[in-house]
This record gives structure tokens, sequence and C-alpha cells, in this order.
């Protein structure tokens, strides 16, 4: 329904992703929170004596980066997973030597996970502006965009009417003044200002042909996707294949690749000093 946007994929990941977190997370959920428990008067799901309450839905609600991640898929989900779950024990894969073992390495992961985390919010790691810029400078050859990309302004309405008052009122003026028109509307469902995107990404067909007929600086007719919703968006500027875009284009980019690399520093010397301070043998 709405637009997903993938942002050029950029960073250099610490050893431990967020979907790996993430992975490791639910798995120790799995393990420790699941199974019988004492029956509660207040639940959105039960399979036998297992309960999903409104504690748990805000929980996965936060862990999810998708927008489109309702809360009749997480609760089926977590359905069908306790389901098999149940299933599990009930065959005896909890005493599995293997499972045991799996089980001992993820929570040694988990942990692992948590200390880094907890070691970034006691040291709150800090860049300056001018580390980013120099960081950028010294390294633009790998911020080269990998397809073409368009940098747009995009509103999406659930409503054709206030998309076309949208369109006219920015037409009229400037796309700015008319987003401040419109910031309470409540028929807004997604905005992105000054938004870099790969061309192949766009969604639906009839916004990427708008993009491609449209001058720089230009605002699109209102575009329906079929669902009942409506596009209007702004193309700022075009940037073909192997462009380097400007800092300021892609400064949040830069900055979280920095950042990246400096806690990946951080923790290799984090280590470092374990050494010194264990008794470490190997044979």
């Amino acid at each position: 329904m709405i637009l997903n946007f993938i942002t050029i994929n950029l960073k250099k990941h610490l050893k431990i992703s967020n979907n790996i977190f993430l992975l490791i997370l639910t798995a120790a959920v799995v393990l420790n929170g699941c199974g019988k428990e004492s029956p509660k008067k207040e639940f959105i799901a039960r399979v036998n004596d297992s309960y999903f309450t409104s504690e748990d839905l805000a929980a996965a609600i936060d862990s999810s980066s998708s927008r489109n991640f309702y809360r009749n898929e997480i609760v089926r989900n977590w359905i069908d997973k306790e389901l098999l779950f149940q299933q599990a024990e009930n065959s005896g894969i909890l005493k599995d030597k293997n499972f045991l073992r799996v089980k001992n390495e993820s929570e040694k992961q988990l942990a692992v996970t948590f200390l880094i985390n907890k070691l970034f919010e006691e040291e709150k790691i800090t860049i300056e502006p001018a580390e980013v810029k120099d960081y950028y400078e010294k390294n633009k050859n790998n911020f080269r965009l990998f397809h073409n990309a368009f940098l747009i302004n995009l509103i999406e309405f659930d409503d054709e009417d206030k998309a076309i008052e949208f369109r006219n009122k920015a037409f009229d003026s400037n796309w700015e003044k008319s987003v401040e028109a419109f910031k309470a509307d409540s028929n807004i469902v997604y905005k992105e200002h000054s938004h870099l995107v790969y061309e192949y990404e766009v969604q639906p067909a009839d916004l990427i042909r708008a993009l491609r007929e449209l001058q720089a600086g230009e605002i699109s007719i209102v575009i329906n996707d079929g669902t009942g919703n409506f596009y209007v968006v702004q193309l700022i500027q075009r940037y073909d294949k192997g462009t380097i875009p400007p800092l300021e284009i892609i400064n949040e980019l830069v900055r979280n690749r920095f950042m990246a690399l400096k806690k990946e520093q951080f923790i290799k010397n984090y280590v470092k000093e374990l050494y010194s301070k264990n008794d470490i043998e190997v044979k």
C-alpha cells in the first residue's frame, strides 16, 4: 500500500547486525518465554496454556522494521510459531543434545549482543560534522550509485480530493508551503522529503513513469495506485548510475557508515583489552 523505499546500501555493518540480533532475540523468547504459563485474564491470543498479551504485541511492533507489518499478521505469526513450538516440545526436541548445544550458543550470542549494546550506551560515541565530511571526501568512490536514482519529494493520501488539493497548492506556491499547510491532515498516509531512491525500487508503475517524464523541479499529477491511495511526487534531481551524490544528499548514510566504523573499532579495542585481563590458552 505504502511506497517502500530502499536507500543506498552503503553501510558497513558490525559483526552482529540488527537482523541477527532480532533472530537471536526471537529464539530466546521462544525458548524461555513460551510454553505453559499461568492463565491471564487479559490476552490477545492463546494456544493451550500459552498466552499472547498486549505487552507482547507492543514489543513485537517495536521490533518490526516494516511499516506494513500489521497487528493481525503479528498475532497470526505468534500463533503459528507457538503451535510449532509446542509440537516440538511434545516431540522431545527441547531435550535433544544438538538442540541444547545450539540453544547454549544462541544464549551466548544474545548475551554478547546485550553487552555490546550496553557498552555503546555507556560510551555514547559521537561524531562531528567535520569528521563526516572528511570521511566522505576520503571515501567518495565508495558512495557511487549502483543504479539510476531520483531525489524526490513524495506524499501519499488516502483521499483523492485531498491529494488534488495538495497538488494544486504545491503547484501554485511550492512544495514546502503545501506540506506545511497539510501537516495536520489525517488523510496523509506517508511522506518523504529530499529522499534518494533507486529507479528500480519505485512503485507503483505509474509513479516511475511519471518520474521518468518529469524535469527537475516539476510536480506530477495525482497518481492513483488502484488500491485507494493517491501519490503526488516532485522530482528534485535525477542521478545516473555511477554518480556520486553530494554529501548533503546522503549525509545520513555517510554518517551512519562512519559511526559503524567507529563502533567496530571501539569493540576491537575493548576485546584487545580483555585479552590482556584474562587467562587465555590455545593448544
